[in-house]
């Protein structure tokens, strides 16, 4: 069937009989602007407040809303939607997205917002009619944005206008700007909420420039590093960019793993780790193994002494060839374990 739009203007009378007829299907609410919303099989029923006294206004929207919202008032009617420009979700599950408004040189800041939406929480929206703000009026925006803000997960990042000329004048351009709050916002949600989330970002440049300008900031940040003392970030410092092109990178879990990630990888280098088996033994003889598949390439194994002790043995099997190396960081028999945050 159809979906169908139903808008209706009720007294507190009728608007306690819908929710009474409704009391089953009530869904959580804490927006400011909704008295409840009720979700059926088929429809959704939203009940908004008014600054008009004894007067609300109540939507029916899905299949059969009509016939719902008959109930209540005989010559209720569908509201007829214009034609809108084909648009459609290339992904409906768990993502994270991100979009910005504003220039920053005259007007107002840049605005740039990233949230982390889940498979239910898109079909929600969805229901609400919610597609592009920019096809929504300024009234539906101020009824809804108060519950969105309170519900849903996400992260604000403005830069002010007097932000924005100090890096012009440092050299960058607006769309560089953007990449980096884009980013940050994007990072402040993964980080927060733990997960491998398919990420969106609306798109402002090139594919290939926004990487780039994030590149630079890359770049940035690792000319501002001070010089470090010895042990595994030195290391990893000091050799990330000798790795061969198209070799094989795996490490030990915990600390080799967190001290290479700081660095950046040639593209064509393929990374792994056991972390996922949580067990400190087992590197060297995962390399092996992998080893043996491609004899042409060059393996490399980055670990902590206590993870090569674990699994030294494995280096006696006659089956070992001459395309691995090994890279063993004298760090203090367990690194890891002497961490003040270790469990």
């Amino acid at each position: 069937m159809k979906r169908e739009f139903v808008t209706l203007k009720v007294d507190n009378d009728v608007l306690d009989r819908i929710r009474k007829d409704y009391e089953s299907f009530l869904c959580p609410n804490n927006g400011e602007y909704i008295e409840f919303f009720a979700r059926t099989p088929n429809f959704v029923v939203t009940a908004y407040k008014s600054n008009t006294p004894n007067s609300f206004k109540v939507t029916f929207i899905g299949e059969d809303a009509l016939n719902a919202a008959k109930v209540y008032d005989e010559n209720a009617s569908v509201i007829e939607e214009k034609p809108k420009a084909i648009t459609f979700w290339i992904d409906t599950n768990t993502q994270l997205g991100s979009d910005e408004v504003g220039t920053g040189d005259f007007f107002g800041p840049i605005s740039v917002v990233a949230t982390l939406l889940t498979k239910q929480d898109i079909q929600e929206i969805k229901e609400l009619g919610i597609d592009d703000s920019k096809k929504m009026t300024d009234k539906a925006i101020k009824e809804l944005v108060p519950s969105l803000l309170k519900k849903y997960r996400y992260c604000q990042l403005c830069c002010s206008n007097e932000k924005y000329n100090e890096m012009i004048e440092k050299g960058f351009n607006l769309n560089k700007i953007k990449a980096y709050l884009h980013n940050q916002a994007l990072l402040h949600l993964s980080n927060k909420y733990k997960g491998n989330y398919p990420t969106y970002v609306d798109q402002f440049c090139p594919e290939n420039t926004y990487y780039e300008y994030l590149n630079m900031v890359y770049k940035e940040v690792l000319h501002n590093i001070p010089d470090l003392p010895f042990g595994n970030i030195w290391v990893a410092q000091q050799l990330h960019g000798l790795i061969p092109k198209g070799a094989i990178l795996h490490t030990s879990i915990f600390n080799s793993l967190r001290s290479w990630n700081f660095f950046k990888l040639d593209e064509s280098i393929r990374t792994s780790c056991n972390v996922g088996g949580f067990g400190i033994d087992g590197s060297l003889s995962t390399l092996l193994g992998a080893s043996l598949v491609n004899p042409e390439k060059k393996y490399f194994c980055i670990l902590g002494d206590l993870a090569f002790f674990y699994d030294m043995n494995v280096l006696g099997n006659r089956h070992v060839g001459p395309n691995i190396r090994i890279l063993l960081v004298n760090n203090g028999v367990g690194t890891e374990f002497k961490n003040y945050d270790h469990p």
